[in-house]
């Protein structure tokens, strides 16, 4: 029997597959971000600050917590990215929250994406704004930075 290159190369191409089919399996992916990812998507989740104990959806809360470390590939802060929360006077600004979730979230080596600044809804809108004089020229506002 003659082989030819391309009987050959068929030959060695099923060696290789079978030599691989008897190595170990890939794991089956875990959680549901796992699950996802295997079918080229994401999964991820709102997740918000909470005072350490606090029965809600925060990383204060243990079993969430787990959860979010298990489940998620992406997470997106629920309202401590909106303006009411990140600059409670027209004078003021306060990251303390958003920089603890930020904080929490690099340790656990989770993404977090942005999130709208405001909305145009009054109740989104931070009180002081419905009432400030912002004038004609308004003054720059506090650095930050």
């Amino acid at each position: 029997m003659e082989i030819t290159r391309r009987t050959g190369l068929a030959m060695l191409t099923g060696l290789a597959v079978s030599a691989g089919a008897r190595g170990t399996a890939a794991p089956a992916p875990t959680g549901l971000h796992g699950i996802a990812a295997a079918n080229g998507m994401r999964m991820g989740s709102s997740f918000a600050w909470g005072a350490a104990g606090a029965d809600r959806g925060s990383f204060a809360n243990p079993a969430y917590a787990n959860l979010l470390k298990r489940d998620c590939g992406l997470l997106v802060a629920e309202n401590e990215m909106k303006w009411q929360a990140l600059r409670p006077s027209a004078t003021s600004f306060d990251f303390t929250r958003f920089d603890a979730m930020m904080a929490w979230a690099d340790a656990n080596a989770l993404p977090v994406r942005g999130h709208n600044l405001l909305w145009h809804q009054p109740k989104w809108m931070p009180r002081w704004e419905e009432a400030h004089d912002f004038g004609a020229t308004p003054r720059a506002p506090p650095k930050i930075c």
